[in-house]
């Protein structure tokens, strides 16, 4: 009943939203423009031990590492618990996980690392698969260990978690205890980093920020003979042109059209401005960010706005950082985020 100890599967057949349980329902309005249950097939459940299990074990295992809420329990917001419940909790005929892709794309600020490294961290201790291999990758080892961090400080301010780990900080790396080897791993930065390994779960970090899709091949074949493999996509928008971000966002607004053949295995997860938007208009804001007063201070906001009012390259970085909006141009020094 605490997220980590296995427990007995209340399943639901899951075609229709009526067979979903009334706590998870108001999560299947929550991602823009999408609806998890829409490419349901008939033998699909929703398992609400699992989708139970998985938002307990966030708010009474891990908790925030910096700020104003230092140790307190993440407690999940709306947005957040839907894309954690329903990226483990719905499941095939064969009792697998439908989704093996899911990307986040939302603007700065959101808390969207926190929620991926508390899903990683899932993974690594309650996941059934054996043996995992899990890589964090990212433009580079200091973004990848922003992440690391995360999932390495919220084991350590919690006894329980603690204790079921081996952590190893100068390599980056964090072993399940009696859990068939399993771990958790920052990824080398050089090409054949991902090449050969046998890799469970992936954590593609900043996706702006990759220079090719070279890394991003590597992880997906060497997901090969996983039978439930998880790649977290996780990002704010890039620029113009040919890149990674660019493709991923294609495959999510294809996903959320109706029209790709994988729609069955991939969140997309999108709050995205749209490109004339009114940047100043408060409202604007507020839609496609969803942890605004929560994260994302209004204050701040307010602050940037005036800003953005008499610096251009600054309105620019606004708009792609903090409104998810593609831009043409790029000023590099935004891109590392904090």
């Amino acid at each position: 009943g605490d997220g980590v100890a296995d427990g007995q599967a209340d399943l639901y057949v899951c075609v229709k939203r009526r067979d979903i349980p009334k706590e998870f329902l108001e999560l299947l309005d929550v991602l823009p423009g999408y609806d998890p249950l829409r490419d349901a097939v008939a033998g699909d459940v929703f398992d609400a031990a699992i989708a139970e299990g998985i938002v307990q074990y966030f708010e009474h295992h891990l908790c925030h590492i910096e700020g104003d809420l230092y140790g307190k329990p993440l407690v999940l917001e709306p947005w957040q618990k839907a894309i954690v419940v329903f990226t483990v909790a719905m499941l095939d005929s064969n009792g697998l996980r439908r989704f093996r892709n899911v990307f986040v794309y939302v603007p700065r600020k959101n808390g969207k690392t926190p929620l991926m490294a508390g899903l990683a961290n899932w993974v690594l201790d309650c996941d059934p698969e054996r043996g995992q291999q899990n890589y964090i990758a990212a433009s580079s080892i200091d973004q990848a260990g922003v992440f690391f961090r995360w999932m390495r400080e919220s084991r350590e301010m919690n006894p329980d978690l603690l204790a079921r780990c081996v952590i190893k900080g100068s390599y980056r790396l964090i072993e399940r205890a009696g859990r068939n080897n399993s771990f958790t791993k920052v990824l080398s930065s050089d090409r054949a980093g991902p090449h050969g390994k046998n890799i469970h779960l992936a954590v593609l970090e900043e996706v702006h920020a990759h220079a090719d899709e070279e890394l991003a091949h590597g992880i997906i074949t060497g997901h090969a003979s996983r039978s439930q493999p998880l790649t977290l996509w996780i990002s704010t928008a890039g620029h113009e042109g040919p890149s990674l971000i660019n493709t991923m966002l294609a495959r999510a607004r294809a996903v959320l059209d109706g029209g790709s053949k994988e729609a069955r295995s991939f969140v997309p997860a999108v709050w995205s401005a749209a490109a004339g938007c009114d940047w100043r208009d408060i409202e604007t804001w507020k839609s496609v960010n969803p942890n605004f007063g929560v994260s994302l201070k209004e204050a701040y906001v307010h602050e940037s706005i005036a800003q953005a009012e008499v610096d251009a390259s600054y309105r620019e970085e606004m708009l792609r950082l903090h409104l998810n909006v593609t831009t043409a141009t790029s000023h590099s020094l935004w891109d590392a985020e904090s």
